[in-house]
């Protein structure tokens, strides 16, 4: 009771009248409440959407700056007051929000000098900290503590118990952030920009190398996983997928016994091995893999989008196009989709533009639903950061789009763009490591100069063909990046478009 007591006399009924929070009665008519419904209902799609229904004609001012404000504020305030998990969350992630919250409330009474209870509730929470390996947290808490027990209660034993723990956490906390930042360093060249990133390796070998030089006597969860990642992108940056998928599963290996609550990590170490796998052609491994990385994941979590890019990608590999379709539908369907980074719904739109391809040749058999009117020229405009990747993601949307002006008989258009095709091919793709893009953009320039004429350019294409089988696409670029269906499956599915143009014209458009 003496601890309730001690709450109950800082938090007054004036501060409990004056807390924001969002009613739960659906007959609220307030406008705070009209504009949270309208937001959750997809009433409004934007702000003139929203005060033409809220105020009518009346004259709004900064009234509605205002009412978005005060719905922000209640909507944190419920964030903070209600219980965010979901039943798919396991242990440790619950651990997360449950104990993060009163450690937050423990720093907030001891700043108002609420001393004893605020030390018993960070003695509460360092305990699941550190069984959980939340290291900032565990650390923070080991501090205060120490703080507590040397300077306010002048306990020397319980003060270097938690000196010890403040010491070990603090050297950690240390190594995890500086391997965050070696990663980060070398991440941020895969982003945005999908090109030849060999000129990183050196940089990434040195990353390796100091990596190893710093580790601390005890190594926890998040060590591991970041040092594992960094040989993961040691030999991903130069497409070795066998060393790749070997690192993949020792990682996994050692989570799912040793943390399997690291859910996140698993399925991030899964994600690469699918890549792998799919590269080596190894199509059933993969299918498995991604059936097991599913058990990991919440639908519409930001790693369940990635794997369900792999999935598309392995099913395009694999010509199973109802399933490549199938899969594209559960994402471009999801709510979560906009609220993605620009760059991965990028991503998801060039998928889009593939899918629709193979639909509209008939390809997929199984779709409940009529096939949309694909609109090229819009698909261009959508994808702007890719478009300036040249020797990135620019070269299967420039793919892509030759393809389509192809398939739709757009020959004037197709025959006007053939020089601007070949003088991109010279620039960009002279390297052997896009040889297999060039090769192919040769292959559909031979097709243009052949008047579309599949019989005329078999012959002259048939040594392009041989090429691409001896330079295979696993070996010679990143292919699941550059080839979102392998070209000699592409270079098919585009002559039959030719023998079958009626039925491609009539479901796509290049306006």
């Amino acid at each position: 009771m003496n601890r309730l007591k001690e709450l109950v006399n800082i938090i007054s009924p004036n501060k409990i009248k004056k807390i924001k929070l969002l009613c739960s009665n659906v007959k609220d008519q307030t406008k705070v409440m009209q504009l949270y419904y309208g937001i959750y209902y997809n009433k409004f799609e934007d702000d003139q959407a929203a005060i033409q229904k809220l105020y009518g004609g009346e004259e709004v001012g900064t009234k509605f700056s205002k009412l978005k404000n005060d719905l922000e504020t209640r909507l944190l305030n419920v964030i903070l007051a209600s219980d965010m998990t979901s039943p798919k969350m396991n242990e440790r992630q619950r651990a997360y929000y449950k104990y993060f919250k009163i450690w937050s409330a423990a720093n907030m009474l001891l700043r108002m000098g609420i001393i004893n209870y605020a030390i018993r509730l960070l003695e509460k929470t360092l305990k699941h900290f550190e069984k959980n390996e939340f290291t900032f947290l565990a650390l923070e808490s080991s501090r205060l503590l120490r703080n507590h027990y040397f300077r306010h209660i002048g306990d020397y034993k319980k003060g270097t118990f938690y000196h010890q723990k403040t010491l070990k956490y603090q050297e950690q906390y240390h190594t995890e952030t500086t391997l965050a930042g070696y990663m980060d360093h070398i991440v941020v060249h895969y982003v945005k920009d999908k090109s030849d990133t060999s000129h990183l390796q050196e940089e990434i070998n040195q990353y390796v190398k100091k990596a190893q030089q710093l580790l601390p006597q005890r190594l926890n969860a998040t060590i591991i996983y970041r040092l594992k990642m960094l040989e993961v992108i040691k030999y991903m940056n130069t497409h070795n997928y066998l060393e790749t998928a070997r690192v993949c599963q020792e990682a996994i290996e050692y989570f799912e016994k040793e943390h399997p609550h690291f859910r996140t990590y698993i399925t991030i170490f899964l994600n690469q091995w699918i890549i792998s796998c799919t590269q080596l052609q190894q199509y059933q491994l993969a299918t498995n893999l991604i059936q097991h990385a599913f058990k990991y994941l919440e639908k519409g979590e930001y790693n369940w989008f990635k794997l369900m890019e792999y999935k598309t990608q392995l099913a395009f590999y694999m010509k199973n196009y109802d399933l490549a379709y199938s899969t594209f539908q559960d994402v471009y369907q999801h709510p979560n989709l906009p609220q993605l980074p620009t760059v991965v719904q990028e991503k998801w739109k060039l998928y889009d533009a593939y899918v629709q391809f193979v639909q509209s040749l008939g390809k997929v058999k199984n779709t409940s639903q009529a096939s949309k009117r694909f609109r090229l020229y819009k698909f261009l405009n959508d994808v702007n950061t890719f478009s300036k990747d040249k020797r990135g993601l620019n070269i299967p949307i420039t793919i892509i789009q030759a393809c389509y002006e192809i398939s739709t008989q757009n020959f004037d258009k197709m025959i006007d763009r053939m020089e601007a095709l070949d003088k991109y091919r010279s620039r960009y793709l002279m390297e052997e490591k896009y040889i297999r893009s060039n090769i192919f953009i040769k292959m559909l320039i031979l097709l243009v100069k052949a008047d579309f004429c599949p019989n005329k350019v078999l012959e002259k294409v048939n040594p392009y063909l041989m090429d691409l089988k001896k330079y295979p696409f696993n070996e010679m670029t990143a292919g699941h990046e550059l080839e979102i269906i392998p070209y000699t499956d592409l270079w098919h599915l585009t002559i039959e478009t030719l023998k079958k143009p009626e039925q491609f014209t009539s479901a796509s458009s290049p306006g």
